[in-house]
Parts: structure tokens; sequence; C-alpha cells
């Protein structure tokens, strides 16, 4: 190994030889130590030893983090491995997410698997959450859906359905929150749409609080618009 300063007069120990797999496996170790570990710090020692093994490219981090998503572990650690896969792990770890999902059954649960599969860029994302939007018996789970639905390529016309058609106000909010996540043009005339004529009270405030955060030209003369009344 080669040592070096860094430039906060810390001495840092370059590791050669090692290959991803031996990395993962110590990476692994680190986590697993973690039941004996109480402190904060230790805490932030595990999860960014998780973090490390999910920017592997070695096919024994997609074994690590399916393990620890699916298995007894740690419920920070499980839920990390789980928004991880969604973000760090490609289509390996969109179908694990979906797996799951379709296996739970506690709302809680499946709602931390939406929000973690609404961080994956994968081309079927956007399908599996206009389905949980639509189809899910929970409010909350449809919800995530339909707040994650139009960032990952959900059309526009389906986010207004769910508003239209939902019969909780949690849902149309959170579909609302989720178009202001978008500064599209066409977004901005549905958000403003929906503030002046939706007859739900939800639905119109949480348009209105979405638009007050908008720079687009449009929004802010709506804004204004609404000051002089």
């Amino acid at each position: 190994s080669d040592v070096c300063s860094s430039d906060l007069g810390k001495t840092v120990y370059w590791l050669q030889g090692v290959t991803p797999a031996e990395s993962v496996r110590y990476l692994e170790s680190v986590i697993q130590r973690g039941g004996t570990f109480t402190s904060n710090q230790d805490q932030r020692l595990r999860e960014s030893a998780l973090s490390a093994a999910a920017m592997h490219r070695d096919p024994g981090a997609d074994t690590l983090l399916d393990r620890l998503a699916s298995g007894d572990s740690d419920t920070s650690i499980r839920r990390s491995a789980r928004s991880l896969l969604g973000s760090a792990r490609g289509a390996h770890g969109f179908v694990t997410l979906r797996q799951l999902l379709e296996q739970e059954r506690l709302p809680d649960i499946r709602r931390q698997l939406v929000t973690s599969i609404g961080g994956s860029h994968q081309p079927a994302t956007a399908q599996v959450l206009l389905d949980v939007a639509r189809k899910d018996w929970d409010a909350k789970v449809r919800g995530e859906a339909a707040y994650y639905l139009p960032q990952r390529g959900g059309s526009l016309h389906d986010v207004s359905a769910i508003i239209a058609s939902d019969t909780s106000d949690t849902v149309k909010q959170r579909a609302v929150q989720g178009l202001g996540r978008l500064a599209t043009p066409d977004v901005v005339t549905s958000l403003i749409q929906l503030a002046k004529t939706n007859d739900n009270a939800v639905v119109k405030k949480e348009a209105v609080s979405v638009l007050s955060r908008s720079k687009d030209p449009k929004a802010t003369a709506f804004m204004q618009e609404l000051l002089k009344q």
C-alpha cells in the first residue's frame, strides 16, 4: 500500500491489489459487525460501508444488497439497502424491489418500497408506479406512487386522471406535489388550471402552494393575480 498525507493533515493509506469481490466482502464485514454497535458514529460507519458497497460493479454487491433488503437486518440498514437498490443498482435493483413489493403486505413497508422504486430510472419504473397509484388498497402507498410517477416519466394525463378520480385527499395532494417537482410549461399550465377550477379544496390549496415556489413567469403572473383579489 502507498501512504500519503491529505490537505487536512491526515494520513491516507492507498490499498493496492484488492479485488472488487474482496472489497465487497470487507465492507459486508463492517456492516455485519454493527450488531455490537450502539453509537451514532458506528451507525454512520455501517451506512457508509453500505453506500460504498453499492458503488461496486462486482455482482457480489447485488447479492449483498438483496440479502440486506429482504432479510432480518437492522431496520435502518434494510431501508438503506432498499433505497440503494433503486438508486444505484440499475435493472437488477429494480427487479428485486418489484419482487419485494409484490410479496409485502404491511402498508408502511410497501410505502418504503415504493419510495425506493421511485429512485430507479429503469424504463418500466413509471408503469409499476402507475399500477400502484391506481390499484393499491392503501391510500398512503397510492399517494407515494403518485408522487414519484411524474418524476419517472409518467404522463401528465395519467397523473391528472389520478387527481380527478382517487377518493383520497392524501393521494390527490401527493400527486400535485409530484407535479410540482417538474418545471415544464405544460405542468405549470396544468397546476394553474387545478388552482383555478378544481372542486377539491386540498387540490386547490396544494396547487397554489406549489405555484408560489415556481419561478415560471406564468406561475408568477398567476400568483400576482391572486394577490390582487
